[in-house]
């Protein structure tokens, strides 16, 4: 996973509060994101409502955080 691009898609792509699937839905339209950074955020994205693109808090709705490999 880019993290350093998933990052700015988080911010600059998505409109909050979204849920995991709204977030999932969105990576994978973007051209930017590779079919592997695709899989990964479908893969690992927990399910829940996210308030803001701040990586470190997510989810919002107390499950585990997203750890980028």
């Amino acid at each position: 996973m880019d993290r350093k691009n998933a990052e700015e898609h988080l911010r600059n792509h998505i409109d909050y509060p979204a849920t995991a699937e709204d977030i999932k839905m969105a990576c994978d339209n973007m051209s930017h994101f590779t079919e592997a950074d695709k899989k990964w955020m479908t893969e690992h994205l927990p399910a829940g409502r996210y308030e803001n693109p701040e990586w470190g808090r997510w989810p919002s709705c107390g499950r585990r955080h997203i750890q980028v490999a």
